[in-house]
């Protein structure tokens, strides 16, 4: 056979050879995309995923930090929209169809619900991050937070929560703080409760049909000029405005600061 005949073959060989693609497993398996993902998918969205296969089951569940960051705050579970029961009282004695049932009880059960739920898949443990802002959230639920010898919570986020007793919650964080506590505790190290929660995320846009799609195309170049300008419009209304703290002027936490809070810091602070 001739030389040519042979390159000839070696270039038919290598434009058959088909192209393999990466799986999601394949370009989930990457650490490194796997920790930049997994900031932008809810929990649920992540337990749906480690549901579908061993194989993701295994990753999520065995990859370190991937439940390390919890935000319940879009959980439509955790919502609590119900007004409080000192409010006409009809809501309070539909719900209390056992007499032991407490306030408490009554305004953390979605988020107990949900905590228990992530105990029996042995999520919990592996938190150090819990954003609450915005939930109903009590005080006896963030008792059992600070106590539970079991939790690797480290920073806590509950601002603007609901029904919540502010003075219940400062003597738990100065108990938690006694001199006397066990050692290594309390394993909290940041408390986010002054100052507004965070702009809730913008929504999805639905999936676009082969019609729409075909409609959009015709107007492709008008819009591409508008995005064009709407980003450079973003980019320096972002970098004038900057952080509120360094740029805004005047009363920065809206709501009057309860008397209790500066020698709870105090206390916090010697611990």
């Amino acid at each position: 056979m001739a030389s040519g005949d042979l390159g000839h073959q070696h270039t038919r060989d290598y434009i058959e050879t088909p192209e393999l693609s990466p799986s999601l497993l394949d370009l989930l398996s990457n650490t490194l995309v796997l920790y930049q993902t997994i900031p932008y998918l809810p929990i649920s969205t992540l337990l749906n995923v480690a549901a579908t296969s061993r194989s993701f089951r295994h990753l999520l569940h065995n990859t370190p930090g991937v439940f390390r960051h919890l935000d319940l705050t879009q959980v439509t579970t955790a919502q609590f929209d119900i007004d409080g029961i000192d409010h006409g009282g009809e809501v309070w004695r539909n719900v209390q169809v056992d007499e032991n049932l407490t306030e408490d009880d009554f305004y953390s059960g979605p988020l107990r619900g949900i905590f228990s739920s992530l105990r029996r898949r042995n999520i919990l443990q592996h938190v150090n991050t819990l954003v609450l802002d915005g939930l109903s959230v009590t005080s006896e639920f963030l008792n059992d937070i600070l106590v539970d010898p079991s939790s690797r919570i480290r920073i806590l986020s509950i601002r603007e929560v609901k029904n919540l007793n502010e003075r219940k919650l400062m003597q738990a964080l100065r108990y938690a703080c006694r001199p006397t506590r066990p050692e290594d505790t309390p394993r909290l190290r940041a408390l986010y409760y002054f100052g507004k929660k965070d702009a809730a995320p913008l929504m999805a846009t639905p999936p676009l049909t082969q019609a729409a799609l075909a409609r959009a195309s015709r107007g492709v170049n008008i819009s591409a000029g508008w995005n064009h300008k709407s980003q450079h419009a973003l980019k320096a209304s972002i970098e004038s405005e900057g952080e509120d703290w360094y740029s805004r002027k005047g009363r920065m936490i809206s709501k009057p600061i309860a008397d209790g809070w500066a020698e709870t810091l105090l206390d916090c602070r010697r611990s």
